[in-house]
């Protein structure tokens, strides 16, 4: 199943060098089921001001489902960089897996998915070798 890791995100919350260590291309040759057959996800980090609401979107023709994940711009401003894997791998893997709850996909192990996508985040995200680029970023 096809899974990429996106962004929407004003540059003082730096989620998009957080996210520099997840590569997703794994999962790609792995079989859910019918029901799914790709997963994005937008990490959604704005200002509230601008009255973002997470959308939800699933296109049937290309069983390809479109999630926002919402995060807290001024938590992302004010963390470090092992603050944000944290929050970032926490926040993708409970919001996904409320909307794929919530929806019910026939023919689509989530729970095996869901499984895998935690542990393919937590590794990289969290793993030993997450920090490898933190030093060509400014906290």
């Amino acid at each position: 199943m096809k899974l990429n890791l996106l962004s929407d995100i004003n540059w003082e919350s730096k989620i998009d060098h957080a996210i520099k260590v997840v590569d997703t291309v794994s999962l790609a040759d792995t079989d859910y089921g019918r029901g799914l057959s790709a997963l994005i996800v937008v990490l959604n980090c704005r200002e509230p001001e601008l009255g973002h609401k997470q959308r939800v979107r699933l296109t049937k023709v290309t069983n390809t489902l479109y999630v926002d994940v919402m995060l807290d711009l001024q938590f992302f401003m004010q963390a470090s960089h092992v603050e944000r894997r944290r929050a970032i791998f926490k926040q993708v893997t409970n919001q996904v897996r409320e909307i794929l709850e919530k929806r019910r996909l026939k023919d689509f192990d989530f729970e095996r998915f869901l499984a895998d996508m935690g542990k393919l985040l937590d590794e990289q995200l969290n793993g030993g070798d997450s920090s490898r680029l933190d030093a060509f970023c400014s906290e």
